[in-house]
């Protein structure tokens, strides 16, 4: 497949994942599509798609939160274990940002995409290297963050 036919078709499953754009069915449809689709799709293909579900999550006007939530575990299970910091440096602000609206839906599908995430990629996050050292000190921070808003 060719760069420019991953790109259509990354660009047309965001089109039907979009906020505004479509009803929920589509999103569904979209979704359970995705498993199909990743086939063809390199990790980093995969990691744009991902960039956006998670803003998703925390944007306020996003309706059926749950469908960008189940995509993003089907991209978890997608993913070789050597994107796992990728994924974790485009997560992580972006589920600090979740923590901080007032919307309870919205803090508690940031701390269960998080745990999601801590569950997929765990195997390789107990690798003691720097780079995962570095990034785990990120993951307290998430909590800590978490604790001085008091959003539990």
């Amino acid at each position: 497949m060719s760069d420019d036919e991953k790109s259509k078709i990354i660009a047309g499953l965001l089109t039907r994942l979009s906020v505004t754009e479509n009803s929920l069915d589509v999103k569904g449809i979209a979704v359970k599509s995705f498993g199909e689709i990743s086939k063809f799709l390199k990790d980093n293909d995969i990691m744009k798609i991902f960039g956006e579900l998670i803003k998703y999550i925390i944007d306020p006007k996003a309706e059926g939160k749950d469908i960008y939530t189940s995509c993003i575990k089907r991209i978890f299970a997608e993913l070789q274990g050597t994107s796992c910091l990728t994924v974790g440096k485009i997560l992580i602000p972006e589920i600090i940002k979740g923590l901080l609206v007032d919307d309870e839906v919205t803090k508690e599908l940031c701390f269960d995409t998080f745990s999601d995430y801590l569950d997929s990629f765990n195997y390789v996050l107990i690798n003691k290297s720097k780079e995962a050292e570095d990034f785990l000190k990120n993951k307290e921070s998430i909590i800590k963050t978490a604790l001085s808003k008091d959003i539990f």
